[in-house]
């Protein structure tokens, strides 16, 4: 299993406005979410495609295949390198 790199709580709207241009989906939730975790975690892979069906969901697994791997391997590389953003509401 890949190691954390490192961790982001982000509550910035500016910050969360950025990243939501760049979102691949989920824009709006990015937006209005009061708080985003962003976990760096992998850069290889083939690392992460023998191991994702450990720890992502199904769902998470059809994204990447139909989405992201579709557009190739610097898309996915750029993907791992802007991190995973998980969205939280706490209010």
């Amino acid at each position: 299993m890949s190691t954390l790199e490192s961790f982001y709580f982000i509550d910035n709207q500016d910050t969360k406005n950025a990243l939501a241009k760049v979102s691949f989906m989920n824009e709006e939730r990015v937006k209005q979410a009061s708080h985003l975790v962003i976990f760096s975690v992998i850069d290889d892979i083939e690392l992460f495609e023998s191991q994702m069906s450990n720890y992502i969901t199904e769902t998470t697994i059809d994204f990447y295949n139909k989405t992201m791997k579709t557009r190739g391997v610097e898309t996915v590389k750029i993907g791992f390198q802007n991190k995973f953003i998980f969205l939280w509401d706490i209010s």
